[in-house]
């Protein structure tokens, strides 16, 4: 059982449908940018950032570092090596693993795709003026790290 019983006070629990409704909405704005921009989707794209950011992971250390089953970046991975962005190749450590890797095409995707995203949530996040962007940065980073933790 959580640490966490977000609803034991009524106002919280208004709270996390309102990150709810905020993550769902932000998913779909990103999935329908980079489906427009470079035939991705949002999936797909977070696939690539793992790779990005973990070089040469197997397919369930993506899957454990995105929050998804295995399931899901084995579909994701086989559409993305036939787009080019990715190869696939068998660990030498553990045959039953795939290793997979960003080609320079997935880099320079990743790249674009990120620069995209970048300039379509710079708008509503320059709705916070002052210093209040750099507190709502951190004020997500802090509650990722929490709840990860837990």
């Amino acid at each position: 059982m959580s640490r966490y019983k977000l609803d034991s006070v009524p106002y919280q629990h208004s709270y996390v449908q309102k990150l709810n409704r905020l993550a769902s909405t932000l998913a779909k704005l990103a999935d329908q940018v980079l489906v427009e921009a470079h035939d991705l989707t949002f999936s797909q794209y977070q696939v690539l950032a793992t790779l990005r950011q973990h070089p040469s992971f197997s397919q369930s250390q993506i899957a454990e570092a995105m929050g998804v089953t295995p399931a899901v970046v084995t579909r994701q991975a086989l559409t993305l090596v036939d787009k080019g962005l990715l190869t696939q190749v068998r660990s030498q450590v553990n045959r039953r693993q795939n290793i997979i890797e960003l080609t320079a095409k997935g880099k320079t995707v990743t790249d674009e795709a990120d620069e995209h995203l970048s300039r379509e949530f710079r708008r509503p996040l320059s709705l916070l003026k002052g210093g209040d962007e750099a507190l709502f940065i951190r004020c997500l980073e802090l509650l990722e790290r929490e709840f990860e933790d837990n």
